[in-house]
C-alpha cells in the first residue's frame, strides 16, 4: 500500500488480524487511512472509539519507538471518523525520517501496528505489525 492510500479491515474474535505494509517518503506529506467496519459491515461509528495510536518501532520485538501517531498528539496526527483511522504526518516531520530510522539509502524497514481504545476504555490490537519503509530523499 502506498503512503497515500486507503486500506479496510474488518475484525471479528475468529479472525486473524490484517498487516498494513505502507511507504512513505521522506520529505513528502504522509497520509494513510484505514478503514474500520463493525462484525456486519457497517462503518465503525466515531463514537465508538475513544483513542487511536499507531506506533513506528526499529524491530518487531523492540521497546524503542521510532515515532507516535496518536489521537491525543498536539498536533493531531491521527484521526477517528465514522468508518476510518487516518494517520498523518508533515513533510518537515518525514524528513526527518530518513535520518531517525535505521538503514541506509535507498529506504529504511521499520515495523507499526494499530491500537484502539473504545469508548468503554478496552484497548483492542487493530492490525499485526507490518513494515513501515521510508524511502530516502537523494537531492537535498
Amino acid at each position: 500500500m502506498a503512503g497515500d492510500g486507503t486500506a479496510s479491515v474488518v475484525v471479528s474474535l475468529a479472525q486473524a488480524l490484517p498487516r498494513f505494509d505502507v511507504t512513505c517518503y521522506a520529505g513528502r506529506p504522509f497520509s494513510v487511512s484505514i478503514s474500520t467496519v463493525q462484525g456486519d459491515g457497517s462503518p465503525l461509528p466515531a463514537a465508538a472509539v475513544a483513542s487511536a495510536r499507531a506506533h513506528i518501532r526499529p524491530q518487531i520485538d523492540s521497546d524503542q519507538v521510532l515515532h507516535s501517531f496518536d489521537t491525543a498528539d498536539d498536533p493531531v496526527d491521527a484521526v477517528v471518523t465514522d468508518g476510518f483511522l487516518t494517520f498523518t504526518a508533515t513533510s518537515e516531520v518525514t524528513t526527518g525520517w530518513g535520518e531517525l530510522f535505521p538503514g541506509r539509502a535507498p529506504a529504511s524497514v521499520c515495523w507499526w501496528d494499530i491500537e484502539i481504545t473504545d469508548a468503554d476504555g478496552e484497548p483492542w490490537q487493530m492490525s499485526e505489525a507490518g513494515t513501515f519503509t521510508v524511502v530516502h530523499q537523494v537531492t537535498r
